[in-house]
C-alpha cells in the first residue's frame, strides 16, 4: 500500500481507509440489489455478518442502507461450517415424466423407495413436481400432497403461475415435468454458547486511535460495550464503531446497534 500510496500522492492509511470504504460500498449495493430493487426496505432488517472479516465491516454497511441493528454469532469465522453440522441430512430422488403416462402413487412411489435407500427413518417427507403451461421453457415447482389427484396439483400450479407472473392461462395444456422426494433427518440438537466467560479483564488493548481491543471470550451474556472497540477472537475481529454499542445475547451471539 506503501508503494501504490505514493504513486497517488496519498497516505498509506488514507488509500487503506478508501480501499475499505469501496469494499463497503460494493458490498451495500450488493444487498440493495436483493432488498430495495425487490421492494423490500433493508432498513426493516438486521444485517447477520459473518466469516472473519465481516465484522470490520458491518456496521458501515449498515450505515449505508440505514439497517437498525448488525447481528454477530458466537463464531462468526465457521458459521458456514457450523451451518453443515446444523443441517438436516437430506435425501433426495426424482424422475422425468414429461412425455409419460403415469399415475402420482406409483411415481412417487419408487422415488420414496429410492430416497428412502439414502436415508433412514425421515423426520420430514416433502412430495412436489416441476409443471409448465405447454411451450414454456420453465417450469414451477410445487407441493404434491398424499391421496391428491393430478388436477388439484394443476389448480395448485395455475394459482402460483397468477401469484409469480400475474397471469393464468386458462384453457392451456398443463404439462408435467418432473416428481420429486425429499426425505430430512433432524440432526442433533447444538447447544447454545452458554460456556462460562474467561477470567479477566474484558479489555486487553487500546489501540492507537483509542479504540479499546477486547477479548470475546471474556464477555459475559448481557454485558454492554460503547464504540469504539475492535472485539478480537481466535476465528474473527469485530469493529464497533464511536456511535454504536454492542450487546451479548443470551445465545453469545452480539447485537450491535446505534446510540
Amino acid at each position: 500500500l506503501e508503494e501504490l500510496a505514493g504513486r497517488a500522492g496519498v497516505s498509506a492509511g488514507d488509500l487503506a481507509l478508501a480501499i475499505a470504504e469501496l469494499a463497503e460500498a460494493q458490498m451495500a449495493r450488493a444487498i440493495r440489489r436483493v432488498t430495495s430493487e425487490r421492494g423490500h426496505d433493508p432498513a426493516d432488517f438486521a444485517l447477520v455478518s459473518f466469516g472473519g472479516a465481516g465484522g470490520l465491516h458491518a456496521c458501515a454497511v449498515a450505515d449505508l442502507l440505514g439497517m437498525p441493528e448488525v447481528l454477530v454469532p458466537a463464531r462468526p469465522g465457521v458459521f458456514s461450517a457450523e451451518g453443515l453440522l446444523a443441517s438436516p441430512d437430506i435425501g433426495e430422488a426424482s424422475t422425468t415424466v414429461l412425455g409419460r403416462e403415469f399415475d402420482l402413487e406409483s411415481g412417487f412411489g419408487g422415488l420414496l423407495d429410492s430416497a428412502l435407500a439414502r436415508v433412514s427413518a425421515p423426520d420430514r417427507t416433502a412430495l412436489s413436481a416441476d409443471l409448465r403451461y405447454r411451450g414454456q421453457s420453465h417450469e414451477i415447482n410445487v407441493p404434491v400432497f398424499a391421496g391428491e389427484e393430478k388436477t388439484a396439483v394443476e389448480e395448485r400450479f395455475e394459482a402460483e403461475h397468477l401469484a409469480r407472473y400475474g397471469v393464468r392461462l386458462d384453457g392451456a395444456a398443463v404439462e408435467w415435468v418432473t416428481l420429486r422426494v425429499r426425505l430430512e433427518v433432524d440432526p442433533p440438537k447444538m447447544g447454545l454458547y452458554a460456556e462460562e466467560p474467561e477470567e479477566g479483564d474484558a479489555v486487553i488493548g487500546v489501540t492507537d486511535g483509542g479504540a479499546a481491543i477486547v477479548a470475546r471470550e471474556r464477555l459475559r451474556i448481557g454485558e454492554r460495550l460503547d464504540g469504539a472497540a475492535v472485539i478480537v477472537q481466535s476465528d474473527a475481529t469485530t469493529f464497533v464503531p464511536v456511535a454504536w454499542s454492542a450487546w451479548v445475547l443470551p445465545g453469545g451471539e452480539l447485537s450491535l446497534a446505534r446510540r
